[in-house]
């Protein structure tokens, strides 16, 4: 490779570290994800496992249960290309930006690290994750920069919310007590949030204590 030709994931790395350049908690996230290895890989094999049982569900002939996965039936009428073209895990996202036919991939993801690092700073729309635990807000940052990559890879915006709730819903009922989920569960009842959760969700996560 040319010596002026950067690797998608050196320019993956190089976009993060100038997006949350403003955010000292975003960047202490992301030092305590490399100083705890163990831990990243922890989070990352329960996201890739969720994405796993939503693609289950996505591509299946039957209707969506819409009692326990109303984001994923939603996400699936947003991106009916879903059935033939699965989300993507971590681990596969990684190849495919690494491969040379899907630079509009790339493209979606650094656009997102920018808008991520924007909403970090005083004020922006992300500034609430500045109160959080390392590895909670990495959680959350994880889950929405996700979401908001599907919608700028689909130029949808609304699947930004419906794959956050089905990511959430789908990780509650398979894997409910995996780091991640736990991590935002208080998200997922809190007052302004909750009446959003499917139905059968909803229930368990108010009778929880």
């Amino acid at each position: 490779m040319s010596a002026d030709i950067q690797s998608p994931d050196k320019m993956i790395r190089d976009q993060a570290a100038w997006s949350f350049r403003r955010s000292p908690e975003a960047r202490t996230a992301l030092h305590w994800f490399r100083a705890n290895p163990e831990r990243f890989e922890e989070i990352t094999n329960e996201f890739d496992t969720i994405i796993k049982n939503m693609n289950l569900l996505l591509k299946g002939n039957d209707p969506i249960d819409q009692d326990n996965f109303g984001g994923v039936a939603r996400l699936k009428q947003a991106i009916p290309d879903l059935n033939q073209s699965p989300l993507l895990s971590l681990e596969e996202l990684t190849k495919t930006v690494n491969s040379k036919e899907h630079n509009d991939v790339l493209q979606a993801i650094m656009d997102t690290f920018s808008e991520v690092g924007s909403g970090l700073s005083i004020g922006g729309d992300w500034n609430w994750v500045a109160k959080e635990a390392p590895r909670v807000m990495g959680s959350a940052l994880l889950i929405e920069g996700y979401a908001r990559m599907l919608a700028r890879y689909w130029h949808n915006d609304k699947i930004k919310r419906d794959f956050a709730l089905g990511f959430e819903e789908t990780g509650w009922v398979f894997v409910r007590n995996s780091s991640i989920i736990q991590d935002v569960k208080k998200w997922m009842k809190d007052p302004d949030e909750i009446g959003e959760v499917s139905p059968n969700v909803r229930q368990q996560l108010q009778v929880e204590a």
